[in-house]
């Protein structure tokens, strides 16, 4: 997983670069509402 580069973002930004921060966010997604669940 990646997180999102630090500073100013660039002007352009590629298919690929745009594709892996969805599937990132998706897995992202699915860990944090496994913790919400824990926590009830």
């Amino acid at each position: 997983m990646s997180g999102p580069p630090l500073g100013r973002p660039p002007k352009n930004v590629s298919k690929e670069t745009k594709q892996q921060a969805r599937e990132d966010e998706k897995i992202r997604n699915a860990i944090e509402g496994k913790f919400g669940q824990a926590h009830e």
